[in-house]
C-alpha cells in the first residue's frame, strides 16, 4: 500500500551523474573533464518541449539578444533557426542548460557545443533524460550503526 504521509515527508532530490567528457579537456582547468548533469522536474521537461517548437526557439534567441536583432540574427544564423532547427536539437539546448549542474552553462554554450561537439551533446543530453526518467532519490539520513561505545573513560 503507497503511505501518502511517507511519501510527502520524503527529502528528495534529483539525480546527478558525473560524465567524462575528454573531447573538452581542454577547458577544464583542473585537467578533470568531468561535466555534471541532474534529471530534470516535469516543469523544466516541459520546458525543453516547448522550446523545442520554432516560436519557443526564436523567443528564446530574442531575450537572449536583449531584443538587439543584429545579434538576434547572428544567434540564429549560428544554430541554423535562419534555416529552422530541429525540434530535437531546441529541446536538447534547453535539457542542457537546466540539467548541467557543474559547470552551469547558458544557450551560448549549449550551442556551441552542440555546433562542434555533437557526440558530447548528445552523451550529456541523454544522460539528462535517462537521470529524468529515474526520478528523484530520497536523501536519507545515516542511521547508526547501534553499537555503542565499549571504550571506558577512566
Amino acid at each position: 500500500m503507497f503511505n501518502n504521509k511517507e511519501f510527502m515527508n520524503a527529502k528528495l532530490s534529483p539525480r546527478t551523474e558525473e560524465v567524462n567528457v575528454k573531447e573538452l579537456k581542454d577547458w577544464f582547468s583542473d585537467n578533470d573533464p568531468i561535466w555534471t548533469v541532474n534529471g530534470l522536474s516535469h516543469k523544466q521537461l516541459a520546458i525543453a518541449e516547448e522550446r523545442s517548437t520554432g516560436d519557443g526557439l526564436n523567443t528564446l534567441v530574442d531575450a537572449m539578444s536583449g531584443n538587439n536583432k543584429e545579434q538576434a540574427d547572428a544567434i540564429r544564423k549560428l544554430v541554423g533557426l535562419d534555416k529552422g532547427v530541429p525540434k530535437d536539437t531546441a529541446k536538447r539546448l534547453e535539457l542542457l542548460v537546466a540539467g548541467s549542474v557543474n559547470p552551469e552553462i547558458e544557450l551560448d554554450i549549449a550551442i556551441k557545443l552542440a555546433t562542434n561537439f555533437p557526440t558530447v551533446f548528445v552523451q550529456l543530453t541523454n544522460t539528462i533524460l535517462q537521470l529524468t526518467g529515474l526520478g528523484s532519490e530520497v536523501k536519507v539520513k545515516p542511521k547508526p550503526s547501534g553499537k555503542e561505545s565499549t571504550s571506558k573513560t577512566v
